[in-house]
């Protein structure tokens, strides 16, 4: 199972995204883009090609009933967010 989520770029910087091929998480980080480790740039949505599309493995849980399971957070939803630059 993996979490979505959709980052839209305003349209300055949306121009300099590449439109060859999937952004390396060093392309995305130089473009002002601040997110945890771990997601993907996995899909280039032609119509909306400011809106950029990551995804990442949801967190195991650990088996119930394990010392584990007490101090583990809530997995995270698969809704996509919106995250707006400031």
């Amino acid at each position: 199972m993996r979490t979505y989520r959709h980052v839209m770029l305003p349209t300055d910087i949306a121009k300099l995204v590449r439109k060859t091929h999937l952004m390396s998480e060093s392309e995305w980080r130089n473009l002002g883009i601040q997110q945890s480790q771990g997601w993907v740039h996995y899909m280039i949505h032609e119509p909306e090609r400011h809106i950029l599309l990551f995804r990442r493995p949801l967190p195991k849980k650990p088996k119930k009933g394990s010392w584990q399971a007490a101090f583990q957070p809530q997995a995270l939803h698969s809704c996509p967010y919106f995250l707006t630059p400031f």
